[in-house]
């Protein structure tokens, strides 16, 4: 799996970071590639489909090497898919931790 990154200053205006800058922005993500055999809970990856930062086909290796993985791509959604759909974040984090809704109505 190879990492690139990208520096947006705007929605139309991303250029690549070089392999070589990219490569001392994330040295150690790199590494954990050696652990993931380690890995034997349940792992959900969420990823905005329209991302310009991390290309979704990151997140496609990345579900590819964790074999418990389950892998959503958000569409419509860029970097910050935590915004665009927080109820697909709420879900995955409820579904890994088994934690129930809470009920604000009194």
């Amino acid at each position: 799996m190879r990492f690139q990154l990208r520096w947006c200053s705007g929605p139309n205006n991303c250029a690549r970071l070089p392999r070589k800058e990219s490569a001392l922005l994330i040295p150690t993500a790199a590494q954990f590639q050696t652990l993931y055999s380690n890995i034997k809970c349940q792992v959900r990856i969420v990823h905005g489909a329209e991302d310009k930062v991390i290309e979704p086909k990151q997140a496609e290796d990345l579900h590819r090497m964790l074999h418990r993985s389950d892998l959503r791509l958000v569409q419509n959604a860029g970097h910050m898919v935590t915004y665009a759909d927080a109820a697909a974040i709420t879900t995955a984090v409820r579904l890994v931790t088994g934690a129930t809704p809470i009920s604000l109505v009194g």
